[in-house]
């Protein structure tokens, strides 16, 4: 025999992935210090969706740490975030406006004013330093100072010394978010190890959870004593089964939980 209790649960649960806010990753990261290739590249429209010039201080951050959050790079977290870049006794400040799909963790693509302000551009490649600011300081005015460049992609003049490319949104499109939400069970496995061989249902809790609502405290307990029935019974099934049973004993189900003890 299948007893069924019939009670109160309180349950939260979060399906999405919470990140941190891009005030808290700066101030995470703001004492850690970054190394990695410093190289320089002709912008134009970046993944972030900011058009800029070859005289703007920018530059397009490495993929690994780029890709560290989901969804539309438009709104990615890091752009936007302002950077302080060294290299031989120089400093200089610079805001994230891209994604460089050929560059390794801790490696930035520069503009080609930014990557001049330290170093020879006849290098094409520096070892660099770098960390994130407090964002205090303001942006750059991007695409004032200089031609812009609309088509960002294949064509996106490179320094024959320069590394792999930055990885480019031509078109400007939302990327859409990718992050799932659970599915809802869709089966249901009966259990026939029991010594009088009387099918058990069996139902993981996260997906039975996945498909009752949430009650309001408080409420009382009651039980249900159900005759057998077919051992292979779907989602839908074995919910219909449940509330013939449950309103055919005048119990109100509205707004309960289900618990199964085996």
């Amino acid at each position: 025999m299948l007893f069924i209790t019939v009670a109160a649960i309180f349950l939260f649960i979060s399906p999405i992935q919470s990140y941190p806010s891009p005030q808290e990753y700066a101030e995470r990261r703001s004492a850690q210090v970054f190394t990695g290739d410093g190289t320089f590249y002709d912008p134009g429209l970046g993944a972030c969706g900011i058009t800029s010039s070859p005289n703007d201080f920018i530059v397009a951050l490495n993929k690994e740490q780029f890709d560290s959050f989901p969804g539309n790079p438009n709104f990615n977290p890091f752009c936007g975030k302002q950077v302080a870049i060294s290299f031989g006794g120089k400093t200089i400040t610079c805001t994230i406006v891209d994604r460089c799909d050929g560059c390794l963790f801790g490696s930035l693509d520069l503009s080609p004013a930014a990557f001049q302000a330290l170093a020879d551009p006849g290098l094409g490649r520096i070892k660099i330093s770098w960390s994130f600011c407090d964002g205090n300081n303001p942006p750059p005015d991007h695409g004032s100072d200089g031609p812009e460049h609309p088509d960002h992609g294949p064509d996106s003049k490179k320094h024959p010394d320069h590394g792999p490319g930055s990885k480019k949104h031509p078109n400007h499109e939302d990327v859409p978010d990718t992050t799932t939400t659970p599915e809802i069970a869709s089966d249901i496995t009966p259990d026939t190890t029991t010594p009088d061989s009387m099918p058990i249902l069996s139902l993981p809790l996260p997906k039975l959870m996945s498909i009752l609502p949430l009650p309001p405290p408080p409420m009382s307990m009651s039980t249900l004593s159900l005759p057998p029935f077919p051992p292979q019974l779907n989602t839908k099934q074995f919910i219909k089964f449940i509330n013939r049973i449950i309103k055919n004993q005048g119990i109100d189900i509205k707004n309960i939980g289900i618990i199964i003890n085996i």
